[in-house]
């Protein structure tokens, strides 16, 4: 189904929306059999399909013909993964199938936390159902932290770094600076430095790539790319958590340092599309046009992958510059990630 809906995309033609339906007719009743069902298993096929119309709805809204947002799909892949790990191991798979377990809790943690930090649906929490989302477990083969996922593109311990940024957002997001609890201060203080001194770590691939396929224009796109990540965490811990405003010097330097970043990124190729939260959240943050320009340019070259998101998410930036809002006030149900 992604391929069918992103080959459409490409060629800009219509997607195969009665085929693609057909083809899910039997998966929604499943899940909801597998939720309700107390004692049995959450096969791997299930697991992957409720994660798979998640990334649908987002690359590719509506595509079914139902307008069934991407929140709710998330909301029900974190709900299988969690019955999924309760009769299982810890890490929600039994032993031997870790190859496909760290798959599936890479997949579905960039969700969560991309999701998080996009805010979700306007007056509704994007999860939809629990007041506070929880991560996956990883996979007892993640034995380094500082390894970059292949799937996420940033290191496991950013992730987790992000995760946090993402729940204090929602805790204090909204309130004046003025009104900023010690506790708040206290926590953005202690994640400031983790995510700095994190981003100085030394990085390295997933143990399943061989080192000798890359070349250094690669790892050097993987260590910008990471970089950029926990820079893009710290922009939103300062505006959104802090409430620094945009001409912040504390803001600009970060917005700056991740234009930097996307410099170190070769235009047109994979690496570029991972590049899209990061891009996103400094260019909503870029004062002039010269800036603005550059990263319209890059926001352009990845939307020719054929993804709606990309899209969207060039089309909320832009709609923040015109109306001099912060982009979190103006989203709807644009995914950022």
């Amino acid at each position: 189904m992604l391929v069918a809906s992103h080959r459409a995309r490409v060629l800009q033609q219509s997607e195969p929306e009665m085929r693609m339906a057909t083809w899910v007719e039997d998966i929604f009743p499943a899940l909801r059999r597998t939720l309700n069902d107390d004692e049995g298993p959450v096969s791997d096929a299930k697991m992957a399909a409720a994660i798979m119309l998640t990334s649908l709805e987002i690359i590719s809204p509506a595509a079914f013909g139902f307008d069934i947002p991407w929140q709710r799909h998330l909301a029900t892949a974190r709900s299988l993964m969690a019955k999924r790990a309760q009769p299982m191991t810890a890490y929600g798979l039994p032993p031997g199938d870790t190859a496909v377990a760290s798959f599936l809790c890479s997949w579905l943690a960039y969700l969560i936390v991309m999701g998080s930090l996009s805010g979700g649906m306007a007056g509704e929490s994007y999860d939809c159902e629990d007041d506070e989302p929880q991560l996956p477990i990883l996979p007892g083969i993640y034995q380094d932290p500082d390894e970059i996922d292949c799937i996420m593109g940033f290191s496991l311990r950013c992730l987790g770094l992000l995760f946090q940024v993402a729940s204090l957002i929602r805790r204090f997001e909204g309130q004046h600076p003025l009104d900023t609890t010690q506790d708040v201060g206290q926590d953005a203080a202690r994640l400031d430095q983790d995510l700095r001194t994190s981003m100085l770590r030394p990085v390295h691939p997933c143990r399943h790539v061989r080192p000798e396929v890359l070349a250094s224009d690669d790892l050097d796109e993987m260590a910008a790319i990471n970089e950029s990540f926990h820079l893009a965490g710290l922009i939103h811990l300062h505006r959104r958590a802090l409430g620094k405003t945009a001409s912040h010097p504390d803001v600009a330097v970060l917005v700056g340092r991740i234009l930097l970043c996307l410099g170190r990124v070769r235009p047109g190729q994979s690496a570029e599309a991972a590049m899209l939260f990061p891009m996103f959240t400094a260019g909503c943050d870029v004062p002039d046009d010269a800036r603005r320009g550059q990263v319209l340019e890059r926001f352009r070259s990845v939307e020719a992958s054929g993804m709606i998101h990309v899209r969207r998410a060039r089309r909320l930036m832009e709609k923040s510059w015109v109306l001099g809002r912060p982009w979190e006030t103006l989203i709807t149900t644009e995914f950022i990630g």
